[in-house]
């Protein structure tokens, strides 16, 4: 599911909407729905946070593993996004080793 449909079903739930099983998502625009708002909204409601907070622990938890180091890049930079969202100022080493000492930390 492409973001933009996962934000227009989450926008739909929040204002009660019915969303057909078909086609586009609906024109919020012509129901008088301030789309940009919603977003916001969307991407800052406890649903979304606790789901951030659910894949921050799984990347993190992944990314200390040994299998891991080859992809390692992939995994902090997904980790570093999501601390940005929620506004966390912490700075992950960019080395595997580094993380992998510094991880129980993190706990």
């Amino acid at each position: 599911m492409c973001t933009s449909t996962y934000y227009a079903l989450l926008i739909a739930t929040c204002v009660n909407l019915t969303i057909p099983t078909t086609g586009s998502a609906p024109d919020l625009k012509s129901m008088g729905i301030d789309s940009t708002a919603m977003l916001k909204l969307a991407r800052n409601s406890p649903l979304t946070d606790r789901y951030n907070g659910g894949m921050l622990g799984t990347f993190l938890s992944g990314a200390s593993h040994p299998l891991a180091a080859e992809r390692f890049d992939f995994y902090r930079a997904r980790c570093v996004e999501y601390l940005d969202q929620a506004g966390v100022p912490i700075v992950l080493p960019t080395d595997h080793d580094d993380f992998v000492k510094f991880y129980p930390e993190l706990l």
